[in-house]
């Protein structure tokens, strides 16, 4: 039966929906563990060095995308990213009984960034993930933004040691060109659900 679909014709022309997706802050108190802490995420940036050789879109340095499988900072900073992201989701899920449901989610990607004088990433997304996020780890009030063009107007967020950002992997952003003399250290990642799949064999 299935059969019959094989030869889809598509009808011409697409429509785009105006969806309102959150982007979603947070800011960590400038104690001594969050130093220690950023510390290590760094050193950890440092030590497994420019994995991707300019194969991925920042121009500047990027570590492999699975660097929380050799990293145990990476892993807890993922950690922190899907508890914010379950107890702030998009919208409220419930069980079949009508009672409301934490989905599950998992650390699908990370890596790490390292921004100097003339880098940027051009504009793209982080589809097909759930979740995205973003964390600083050492810049200035004065380093390049994250910018989100197609929101109404545009919106800029000033990196902020110790602050993260989460929005759903299918909104477009970018970093422009960094001006800054010093490093600009970041980290990305995506969280995808972790549902088991069906058998239906």
């Amino acid at each position: 039966m299935g059969k019959a679909l094989d030869e889809l014709v598509p009808v011409k022309g697409f429509k785009y929906c105006t969806e309102k997706f959150p982007i979603k802050i947070w800011d960590a108190p400038p104690t001594d563990e969050l130093k220690q802490f950023n510390q290590q995420l760094e050193n950890d940036i440092k030590d497994i060095g420019d994995t991707l050789s300019g194969r991925g879109l920042p121009t500047g340095t990027m570590t492999r995308w699975n660097t929380h499988e050799y990293y145990e900072s990476f892993r807890q900073l993922g950690d922190v990213a899907i508890r914010f992201c379950q107890k702030h989701p998009v919208t409220n899920r419930t069980t079949l009984t009508g009672e409301k449901e934490v989905v599950p989610l998992y650390l699908k990607e990370s890596w790490g960034l390292i921004y100097n004088k003339g880098d940027s990433t051009r504009d793209h997304m982080h589809w097909p993930s759930i979740w995205s996020y973003v964390y600083c780890v050492r810049a200035c009030s004065k380093c390049v933004p994250l910018v989100f063009p197609n929101v109404k107007n545009g919106y800029e967020i000033t990196p902020k040691i110790g602050r993260l950002i989460i929005f759903p992997g299918i909104v477009t952003h970018e970093v422009p060109e960094q001006k800054c003399d010093h490093e600009r250290v970041m980290i990305s990642g995506n969280l995808d659900t972790a549902w088991t799949p069906p058998d239906f064999q």
